[in-house]
């Protein structure tokens, strides 16, 4: 059984041809690769807008470590200055009971080094200034 088509029938069908290759073309290859060039631009701009997040942390944690840095050297100097004020409330506690027993009211100490040429030392608990 042959059917016999007429020329515009064949013009027709070819196109339809046509049309339906081209359907099936876009439906299944580049349809899924429009997709997925979408989900990969939108997992690249995550993860360009991470490295902004990181580099930005990395600047901050460099900023953090030289506010340490500054925080712990005024800390060891804060910490000598306690310690030669720890000192001086030692010499303190051994100046103020000497001072009472001679019958003095101690209203403020200040303790300040004396060169060794100018002092001798007679006792303990006793500078005398030569």
């Amino acid at each position: 059984m042959k059917i016999k088509l007429t020329q515009r029938e064949k013009i027709l069908l070819s196109g339809l041809g046509v049309v339906l290759v081209i359907f099936i073309g876009f439906r299944f290859f580049v349809e899924p690769m429009l997709t997925k060039n979408t989900e990969l631009h939108y997992k690249f701009n995550e993860l360009v807008i991470i490295e902004a997040q990181v580099q930005n942390d990395i600047i901050t944690k460099d900023e953090i470590n030289t506010n340490l840095e500054n925080a712990k050297a005024t800390l060891n100097e804060n910490n000598k200055l306690f310690a030669k004020f720890n000192h001086n409330d030692d010499i303190d506690k051994i100046v103020t009971p000497i001072m009472k027993n001679n019958g003095l009211n101690p209203k403020s100490l200040n303790i300040s080094l004396i060169p060794n040429e100018e002092s001798k030392i007679i006792s303990k608990n006793r500078i005398e200034v030569v």
